[in-house]
């Protein structure tokens, strides 16, 4: 089972082609597996196996309790084993006819076999046993090296190191294989079974990628991300770009045009790499936007405008004014998130080195995020009047409709007898009117769905975001000015080539215009401010993002949107809190040295 399913694993690896490793296609490749069994036969085998154990175990000592213990825990990993390369196996073979059935299948499968092999690993620990976590023998390694020479392809290597195999205890790779097939689970096959819009793709890949998934699991989801001309082999993409593009103010007119059903064509290359940005690693995915993203998406720009302008010129909506910017807003702000997200990994990277380029990266990241909340929020808002109007106007259709219906019925009712029947008919008619107004009313309201409160929800965390980051540039700003930290300076490079060449990526964008260093100390420059205001003002940053963290937490805690569907999980919010109060805690002591107190913090 190892040897074949490492053959699986490499060729999963290799077809999704998105490892990290330079050397691994020459180390993995031109090397058979087993040839002796064919993948088909490995059936068999395992059957073998398993009818050897079993009469092995018939034929044992019965007083041997800890052989046989040992030996259920054998058929327990080889059981997991084989579940493990049918599940590899299944997921790169699926057809949109059975991809819902099969990754519901391997969902309950995966539970089942991870809470297999737990109880098994407590059993064996319940009975004593510390085979599960004794280190590798040089006798163990030397059997391994009797199966697999780490310098059978020395030759194709050039002058790169050898890698060296690592060995774990029995228990530390246990855990590292349940952990790695769960990940399958909650990653892959929760995608195929959820993600059934463009923005809740999204926000499940952005989970895996900041949970930093196993090469194997990332694979496996951009190998079912989209296959047989379907995303997730069930969604038509073009189609699903215009629903999300519906969600963020673009009419529907505009979308089924000649020129914007071309556009949504060309549009989905960039959205699917942009899909695939998020399951590279958090080290890669940098160097992929420079490469690829922002050269597309800053050609999309272009021809954003150009549908716009034809938009525009075809239903004669602007009157000699600019055109209204439908499809320019939804892939500004795309671009634009891209542009935060690239600022957002040099940070997290470690790239943006001292308390200095640290604020250049703040500073430029409160810039992009005002952006992008301003151009969701117009967008938004001119969505929701949209569905106002149109609701108003759906309400004065259906109660034109019902009064002309209890007239019509009035006058039925008037031709009868003078007397009771005429009265009551005049009174049905009425009431009928008056219950079909009610009705078209109620029916008429703009209705909030998940989805609505999932948009939210986002455009909130973007909020928060900002606040911190403007909080931060104004920490570190204080910081300076009273003398705690002091801005560097260099010898052979300045500050403003330092910031030119960090944020170079973004010359090939258009829009929104590149930031200059002369705009960074435009901005920042807090000469005018007393020490004591801005850290006042910093902390009300804090106190804001702290408030709209409780208002996210409390929004979880009501289930309103699903964990899968979340900007921000629970957790995250949380630990966010504690860095607000701690900022803010120590903002305040900060205060009283410059004021000279010695109050006690509240």
């Amino acid at each position: 089972f190892m040897v074949k399913t490492s053959k699986l694993v490499r060729n999963i690896v290799q077809l999704a082609d998105i490892y990290e490793e330079e050397d691994f296609t020459m180390s993995a490749s031109k090397f058979d597996f087993h040839p002796l069994f064919e993948d088909q036969d490995l059936g068999k085998v395992e059957t073998l196996i398993f009818e050897k154990l079993a009469k092995f175990n018939e034929n044992g000592d019965d007083d041997d309790a800890d052989g046989k213990m040992e030996r259920s825990f054998v058929v327990s990993l080889l059981d997991f084993m084989s579940s493990f390369y049918n599940t590899c196996s299944t997921l790169m073979n699926l057809s949109k006819e059975n991809v819902v059935q099969n990754a519901g299948f391997i969902t309950e499968e995966i539970s089942t076999q991870v809470q297999k092999l737990k109880e098994a690993i407590e059993t064996m620990k319940g009975s004593g046993s510390d085979g599960l976590l004794l280190e590798a023998t040089e006798n163990d390694k030397k059997l391994i090296f009797q199966a697999f020479d780490p310098y059978i392809n020395r030759k194709t290597l050039g002058n790169s190191p050898v890698r060296k195999v690592p060995f774990l205890p029995p228990m530390e790779a246990l855990t590292s294989l349940m952990k790695t097939y769960d990940e399958i689970r909650s990653g892959s096959c929760n995608l195929l079974l959820k993600g059934n819009t463009v923005s809740r793709i999204h926000r499940m890949l952005s989970t895996m990628s900041t949970k930093s998934f196993n090469i194997l699991s990332r694979s496996l989801v951009v190998t079912n991300l989209y296959f047989e001309n379907q995303l997730l082999g069930r969604y038509s993409l073009a189609f699903s770009i215009a629903k999300h593009m519906h969600r963020w103010g673009v009419p529907e007119t505009l979308t089924g045009t000649d020129y914007g059903v071309k556009f949504i064509n060309r549009l989905c290359k960039p959205i699917y790499d942009t899909f695939k940005l998020l399951v590279l690693n958090r080290g890669r995915q940098r160097g992929y936007m420079d490469v690829l993203l922002f050269k597309d998406w800053a050609a999309l720009q272009q021809d954003a405008a150009l549908v716009d302008a034809a938009f525009c010129d075809e239903f004669n909506l602007s009157n000699g004014a600019a055109p209204t910017l439908y499809v320019t807003n939804y892939v500004l702000s795309t671009v634009v998130g891209l542009m935060d997200h690239h600022v957002g990994l040099g940070v997290e990277l470690g790239l943006f080195n001292g308390h200095y380029h640290l604020t250049t990266a703040y500073w430029y990241r409160d810039y992009l995020l005002s952006t992008r909340l301003n151009i969701g929020s117009s967008m938004k808002e001119h969505l929701k009047q949209k569905k106002a109007m149109e609701a108003q106007i759906a309400m004065e259709e259906a109660q034109a409709a019902a009064k002309l219906a209890a007239k019509v019925k009035s006058d039925k009712g008037g031709g009868k007898k003078k007397g009771k029947g005429k009265k009551r008919g005049k009174c049905g008619g009425n009431a009928a009117a008056k219950i079909a107004a009610a009705t078209a009313a109620e029916a008429a309201k703009p209705r909030i769905t998940v989805e609505d409160e999932e948009d939210t929800l986002e455009l909130l965390l973007m909020n928060v975001q900002r606040a911190l980051c403007r909080g931060t540039v104004m920490f570190l700003t204080a910081l300076n000015q009273t003398k705690v930290l002091e801005r560097p300076n260099y010898k052979f490079i300045s500050n403003e080539l330092n910031f030119s060449k960090r944020f170079e990526s973004f010359k090939l964008i258009r829009r929104p215009e590149p930031l200059a260093f002369a705009d960074f100390s435009k901005g920042t420059d807090f000469t005018a401010v007393a020490p004591e205001t801005l850290l006042s003002s910093a902390s009300e940053m804090y106190k804001t993002a702290r408030s709209l963290l409780e208002n996210i937490n409390g929004k979880s805690a009501q289930k309103q949107i699903k964990d899968d569907y979340s900007s921000i999980s629970n957790e995250d919010a949380t630990k966010l809190i504690k860095v607000c109060i701690g900022n803010s805690l120590f903002l305040h002591k900060l205060s009283q040295i410059q004021t000279g107190t010695t109050e006690k913090c509240p």
